[in-house]
């Protein structure tokens, strides 16, 4: 009762606003509204984590036990001004919530049962300084903080600054990304079931690539999860 008093007072000091459309939030509302919630273009992939669309982008190319995006994703949307926010916008916070949100969500399916560790994907150190966070890993934060599962941070790290993908092709993805991550602590995944997340899988050549990196030094099983899948 106290708490949610003092809730709602500092409510009307400083309110706080929905990510992703700027309307005021509720009190019992965290980061998005409750219409904003609803309205998320949720995909199904859960429904068959072994043979779905976002699974396939790894058919071929990565060796992957299970692999879903939440929702979809479109530019020029508002859970996509949400995303580019957490992303640019100094805003760690809203990656939390999403992997709370997804976590809770998820979690009845059984698409977590049997991993034993979150592995967010790495930004290269001279990246995260600029950026001052790394988003992959405030979503696993935020994914821990429900699922009671280990986090695992420094295992993987990214050996190469690689540039942006977003304005390259599919083959120039590849190559960009091409021994851009290295297992460095081989010992803490081996015999272990990992969940890799990242925010949007496009084409997957960088989550691709990371998992290589895992298969070729571990005997690790990998698991994906990403917050959207970009359409196109």
């Amino acid at each position: 009762m106290i708490s949610r008093l003092l809730s709602s007072l500092f409510a009307l000091v400083s309110p706080k606003c929905c990510a992703c459309c700027g309307c005021r939030l509720g009190i019992d509302e965290r980061v998005f509204c409750t219409s904003c919630d609803l309205a998320m273009p949720r995909r199904r992939d859960v429904d068959d984590p072994l043979n779905n669309s976002t699974a396939r982008l790894f058919w071929g190319v990565a060796d992957v036990e299970r692999c879903a995006a939440w929702i979809d994703y479109e530019a020029h949307t508002k859970h996509a001004d949400a995303i580019y926010a957490l992303k640019y916008g100094d805003r760690p916070d809203i990656a939390f919530a999403f992997g709370k949100v997804i976590a809770a969500e998820l979690q009845p399916t059984g698409f977590f049962d049997g991993i034993d560790c979150i592995v967010p994907l790495p930004l290269h150190p001279k990246r995260q300084r600029e950026r001052g966070y790394n988003q992959s890993r405030e979503f696993a934060l935020g994914l821990c903080s429900v699922l009671h599962i280990e986090l695992c941070v420094d295992a993987v790290q990214r050996q190469r600054n690689t540039k942006s993908q977003a304005s390259l092709t599919h083959g120039e993805r590849s190559t960009n990304v091409k021994g851009a991550f290295g297992v460095v602590s081989p010992e803490v995944l081996m015999g272990k079931h990992v969940l890799l997340v990242d925010d949007i899988v496009t084409t997957g050549a960088t989550l691709s690539e990371c998992i290589r990196a895992i298969n070729k030094d571990t005997d690790a099983k990998v698991s994906v999860l990403t917050i959207g899948r970009a359409k196109h």
